[in-house]
């Protein structure tokens, strides 16, 4: 649903195609949930 709802956006904002939507989700949040160490986020591929 993200993907999609993100390339629909693009599109409409831009009026570009969209081929490919690539995310990484390096954790997840919720707030009664006692937060750990912080993750450790690998450096971007792309500059």
């Amino acid at each position: 649903a993200i993907r999609r709802n993100l390339a629909s956006r693009v599109n409409t904002m831009t009026g570009l195609t969209v081929k490919e939507v690539n995310i990484d989700v390096t954790g997840l949040y919720f707030a009664e949930e006692p937060k750990d160490k912080p993750v450790e986020r690998p450096e971007p591929r792309v500059a």
